[in-house]
């Protein structure tokens, strides 16, 4: 089985005008997101990752390489970017939560994989390695690019 889940990340705050004693609900689109879940054994999550993408499938390869335990569902998160003017403003750490945990909830997840753009500034992708290691995600492997969150929620 495989769920592709895309979305809009939207920011709602309320605004205090100082004109008056109103508060007013905005709402604005500040990122975008999108997460595949597999739930197979490790050789059909290997196909089904290679269905989905060529990065999906050499994620999975590496988990399998460095025997990593699972079996069961998991996510892949294939991307999640905040728009230029929402950031340092902590919203992708709060929608980092909000994912991981609607993940671990909602979708039963064992555990979250995911890879970071090798095209970017060195300077970037150790700010975002950083990022997801506040988290708990670990190098899969050597391999600093390619980390993995395993779930506390077990469904055995």
């Amino acid at each position: 089985m495989k769920i592709s889940v895309e979305g809009n990340l939207i920011v709602i705050a309320y605004y205090d005008d100082a004109k008056d004693d109103e508060l007013e609900l905005i709402e604005a689109k500040c990122g975008e997101v999108s997460v595949t879940i597999f739930d197979e054994d490790w050789c059909s999550l290997l196909e089904a990752s290679y269905m989905h993408s060529q990065e999906a499938c050499n994620i999975i390869e590496k988990c399998i390489s460095n025997e990593v335990d699972c079996f069961g569902r998991v996510a892949i998160l294939d991307y999640i970017e905040i728009h230029e003017d929402y950031q340092n403003l902590k919203l992708g750490s709060k929608a980092m939560k909000q994912i991981m945990n609607y993940l671990e909830k909602v979708y039963k997840v064992q555990f979250i994989v995911l890879k970071v753009d090798e095209s970017r500034s060195t300077e970037v992708k150790d700010r975002l390695i950083t990022f997801y290691e506040q988290f708990d995600f670990k190098p899969i492997g050597g391999d600093q690019t390619r980390l993995i969150y395993e779930s506390a929620y077990n469904m055995f």
